[in-house]
């Protein structure tokens, strides 16, 4: 069995900020109460209107948004209570595994949660980004949306293969979230009501565990 849990880099800085948000608003256009979207205030308007906004007056508006946070050691050690059971309840009983390292970008933006499986321009490789926990609108803890991206990310290869719907997609990384092993650890999962589509029938198929190690639901 694979013992070594993957080395989760949680940070957040004004570089990454840059590019995800300038990815988040050419990806989704106008702010959507639906997606909980957050933009700098200072840009609330011209995002609405569709307005061309320049680098500078993103990074500018980026540095001047005071909306408090969490702190990076706070969110590092709320995760690191949980990592290595949370591992050894799920990831370790795959028969392959997440990155050793990946990287976790803590945002005020955007509509929650995402995973980049061949990173962004500008920001190379792989990595997950998460609402901060502070600002995000969501019944999920910190630790649950963690292990939630984590699995997207883990199971996207089979989801382009398949051409897997993003509800459906959804609804395959709750029913995996919400198994006995991993509710053991982090408590009960509250599914997604929004974003999620039916289940399809060979969810089960999606990853690939080793001998008698499969997890269970109620």
């Amino acid at each position: 069995m694979h013992t070594r849990p993957t080395s989760y880099k949680i940070d957040s800085n004004l570089d990454d900020e840059f590019i995800y948000l300038r990815w988040q608003i050419r990806q989704f256009g106008k702010r959507s109460g639906t997606y909980n979207f957050r933009v700098p205030p200072s840009l609330m308007s011209k995002t609405d209107k569709g307005t061309f906004i320049t680098d500078d007056q993103m990074r500018e508006a980026i540095a001047s948004d005071v909306e408090p946070g969490s702190s990076m050691d706070e969110l590092r050690d709320k995760w690191a209570v949980q990592a290595q059971d949370l591992f050894k309840a799920f990831f370790a009983r795959t028969t392959s595994h997440p990155p050793h390292i990946l990287k976790v970008h803590v945002t005020k933006y955007g509509a929650g949660g995402s995973y980049h499986p061949t990173g962004l321009p500008g920001h190379p490789g792989p990595f997950i980004s998460i609402k901060d926990p502070k600002i995000a609108n969501s019944r999920l803890s910190f630790n649950q949306v963690m292990v939630h991206e984590t699995i997207e990310l883990f199971i996207h290869a089979e989801v382009q293969a398949r051409q897997t719907p993003h509800n459906a997609k959804e609804a395959i990384v709750d029913k995996f979230c919400s198994c006995n092993e991993l509710r053991a650890v982090y408590g009960d999962y509250p599914t997604q009501s929004t974003f999620a589509g039916a289940l399809p029938d060979d969810w089960p198929s999606y990853i690939s565990w080793q001998p008698g190690e499969s997890p269970s639901w109620d």
